[in-house]
């Protein structure tokens, strides 16, 4: 599932993505969170907007919902590949934290990691597109973390994050996900 998820990146994708890895890693704590990590984590937002959505936009859904428990391993591992990229994309960010010692930043750092690629697995299984989490996401990220609205700041860019709120959410959305591939397979 990872290699479908990052299959055509070009190779400049992943300089600037390593790029912005660096940035987390050589700014401070502040910045890292309030400025790298915001645009470290709407890079790969069209990686993540095909989370849930692509057997059907490639027309393979029939083969992928036929197979053996494809609620129960295609999923998960969907899900885990979008994650794997999330963490991937904000570890310079993530271990910068840790070097310092900062427990609530990493906290709402890992419930952003929770909370961005469950969103997409949602969007993408409900809507059948990557339109709805692309919009969704971007208005989120503009509103929440680069307009310091603090009850959207889903990266704790400007606050403390939300992890109350963003890791309950998180998991309704595996659950909407996993609800909505349900009745997908019985069609």
């Amino acid at each position: 599932e990872l290699k479908l998820l990052l299959k055509g990146q070009r190779w400049w994708w992943y300089a600037i993505a390593g790029a912005l890895i660096f940035a987390g890693l050589v700014n401070s704590p502040e910045n890292a969170r309030a400025f790298v990590l915001p645009f470290t984590w709407v890079w790969p937002i069209l990686i993540w907007s095909g989370l849930g959505n692509r057997e059907i936009r490639q027309n393979a859904h029939q083969m992928i919902f036929s197979s053996a428990a494809p609620l129960w391993r295609q999923l998960p591992a969907t899900w885990l590949a979008g994650f794997i990229v999330t963490l991937l994309t904000g570890s310079g960010v993530a271990l910068k934290l840790l070097s310092v010692g900062d427990g609530v930043g990493l906290l709402a750092w890992f419930s952003a990691a929770l909370f961005i690629p469950s969103f997409a697995l949602a969007s993408g299984v409900w809507s059948g597109s990557s339109k709805l989490f692309e919009i969704l996401y971007i208005l989120i990220w503009y509103i929440g973390p680069l307009n310091k609205v603090l009850e959207l700041d889903f990266i704790g860019a400007n606050n403390n994050g939300r992890p109350e709120f963003f890791i309950p959410v998180s998991m309704v959305l595996i659950a909407l996900a996993i609800l909505g591939r349900a009745r997908q397979v019985r069609n």
